[in-house]
């Protein structure tokens, strides 16, 4: 059914209150030729150029995808799959009364957010890895071929990531520059986000409060669990009591899939596993890259505060994917964006900046080519057909065969679980 991020100096503390971070680069400091947002702009154009090669494939992609568009259509009792994401129900319910079809009133904000996503990356990056890096970067994770699917469906991955990207840029220059106002507005767009995703609350809390001076933090702290308290509260008018079953069911799927729930092999090393293949295939020769830069900053390219700062972001979302819950492609967004800021702040410490670009250039080439090239199919037999079924169902020709996908995924088919049979 088709469907109408110069290297940052080697400092142990923050720069002074109030101060620029400099954007300085191998050689000193550079004069953009482009206005900034102009370059951001450019960049959302060029991938949402992108997204129109793909937007129209069949659909649902996931079951989930038909609870939200059924949503629009027959709101009574209120079904979106709990806890019932009251703000991504609204923007597509507010796409659809101006005239978008059921399932395009969700893909529509995807798409955008999907665009939007790497355009704020480039922004908030430019003041560490330099204009022309942080560019690059963008373009890298605008055409990630996991960003680029999620980007082109019902789900709310890429509307969540989207927030997430401004949120974490607020709290980097709340850090650097320690600056009350930037961490203010990262958590009142925390509060926001989180009707998006309810999981948000919790996953980035920890780095708004930790932007903040130490004698904000508790006031902070009140603020972000007034939000969770605040969305559970607006989920459950919207249920209004027709689905009591609402909260239970996602804590049953949660321990169903935990580490407590399946042991250290089942639930830690599989969903270790999982994670790690999802990366890989979105990565492709990326990965290369990233273990260098890992590698890299690692040894001492970069300030102590900012690998604090990395393991404030991703940690979290790590920490509950391997040990609660992790079972789709889409969790894998989480870590593009920190893995290609990452990159960039590596490739930013060579004397070459040329060298630099280039590199990301041909990472973001070779993704292009993965996407659109990889022929996925559903006629095949040995690894190829556990390839296909697990991840490259996330590549053009799978997209466009996704109704085809049931036909050889089978769920706990190649790692059989004792919770196997939960919901």
């Amino acid at each position: 059914m088709a469907n109408c991020w110069p290297p940052l100096p080697p400092i142990d503390s923050r720069p002074v209150a109030n101060q620029p971070i400099p954007n300085v680069s191998p050689g000193g400091p550079r004069r953009p030729r482009t206005s900034p947002r102009l370059a951001a702009l450019l960049l959302a154009a060029l991938l949402f150029v992108l997204r129109l090669t793909t937007l129209n494939h069949p659909w649902p992609v996931h079951p989930d995808e038909a609870e939200f568009t059924v949503a629009l259509t027959a709101p009574q009792p209120y079904p979106v799959h709990p806890p019932g994401y009251p703000l991504w129900f609204a923007a597509g319910w507010i796409a659809h009364r101006i005239g978008f079809g059921p399932y395009a009133s969700y893909e529509l904000w995807s798409m955008l957010a999907s665009c939007a996503g790497p355009a704020f990356f480039f922004l908030g990056l430019r003041s560490s890895a330099g204009d022309s890096l942080a560019w690059m970067a963008g373009l890298a994770l605008g055409v990630n071929p996991v960003w680029w699917f999620e980007g082109v469906t019902a789900l709310n991955y890429a509307a969540a990531n989207c927030l997430a990207i401004v949120l974490v840029s607020m709290c980097w220059r709340a850090w650097m520059t320690d600056n009350p106002k930037a961490s203010l507005q990262a958590a009142v767009l925390l509060v926001v986000a989180s009707g998006i995703r309810l999981d948000l609350a919790l996953w980035f809390a920890p780095l708004v409060a930790w932007s903040r001076r130490s004698s904000r933090r508790l006031a902070l702290a009140v603020l972000l669990i007034s939000s969770i308290a605040m969305w559970g509260l607006v989920a459950g008018i919207l249920y209004g009591g027709r689905n009591p079953t609402g909260v239970s069911h996602t804590l049953q799927i949660l321990w169903s899939t935990s580490v407590f729930s399946r042991g250290l092999i089942d639930g830690l090393v599989r969903n270790a596993v999982k994670l790690g293949v999802y990366l890989t295939w979105g990565l492709g020769a990326g990965a290369v890259v990233a273990v260098w830069a890992a590698r890299r900053i690692s040894v001492g390219h970069a300030p102590a505060g900012a690998k604090r700062f990395l393991l404030l972001w991703i940690g979290p979302v790590l920490a509950f994917q391997l040990l609660v819950h992790i079972t789709e492609i889409g969790h894998a967004l989480w870590y593009l964006a920190p893995i290609y800021g990452l990159i960039a702040l590596a490739l930013s410490t060579l004397r070459s900046r040329g060298v630099a670009v280039a590199i990301l250039s041909l990472v973001s080439a070779a993704s292009i080519a993965q996407f659109y090239l990889y022929p996925w199919s559903a006629d095949v037999r040995g690894w190829r057909r556990l390839v296909n079924a697990k991840v490259a169902f996330a590549s053009a020709s799978g997209l466009r065969q996704i109704d085809q996908r049931d036909r050889i995924h089978r769920p706990n088919n190649y790692w059989t679980v004792p919770t196997s049979q939960a919901p």
